[in-house]
C-alpha cells in the first residue's frame, strides 16, 4: 500500500491569493524563471471549481446529517417508550424483567464502587 503524501496546511485566504498572484503575474508580464503562467490560471479555476463542489458537498452532508440526527433521536424516543411500557406492563414478571435487562442505558462515567463488608477487626 502506497503512502499518501501529507496534505500542507493552506490558508483559508488561499483563493485570493492565488488570483492576486495571477493578476500580479499579468500585470507585470513576468514569465521564464520556471514559472509557468497558464498553469497557474488553470490552478486558479480547478481551486475555484473544486472550492464550490466541496461547499456544495458540506452543505449536502450538513443537511443529511441534521436530518438523520433529528429521525434517530425521533426512533429512540419511541424505543424508550416501548421499553418503558413494556417494563411497567410487567414489572411483576421476573422472567420479562430479566429479559428486558440487556436493553439498559450504558452508564457513562466511572461504574459505581461496589460496597464490601466491614473486616472485624482483631483484638
Amino acid at each position: 500500500m502506497a503512502k499518501s503524501k501529507p496534505i500542507t496546511g493552506v490558508p483559508k485566504t488561499f483563493d485570493d491569493q492565488l488570483e492576486g498572484f495571477v493578476s500580479f503575474l499579468k500585470a507585470n508580464k513576468i514569465s521564464g524563471l520556471g514559472i509557468d503562467v497558464k498553469q497557474i490560471e488553470a490552478d486558479l479555476k480547478a481551486q475555484r471549481a473544486q472550492r464550490q463542489a466541496d461547499l456544495e458537498a458540506e452543505r449536502t452532508y450538513k443537511t443529511l446529517h441534521r436530518t438523520f440526527m433529528e429521525d434517530q433521536s425521533s426512533r429512540y424516543s419511541r424505543y424508550i417508550t416501548a421499553l418503558s411500557v413494556l417494563r411497567a406492563a410487567n414489572r411483576d414478571n421476573a422472567s420479562v424483567l430479566k429479559g428486558l435487562a440487556q436493553f439498559k442505558r450504558p452508564r457513562a462515567g466511572k461504574p459505581a464502587a461496589k460496597p464490601t463488608a466491614a473486616k472485624p477487626k482483631a483484638k
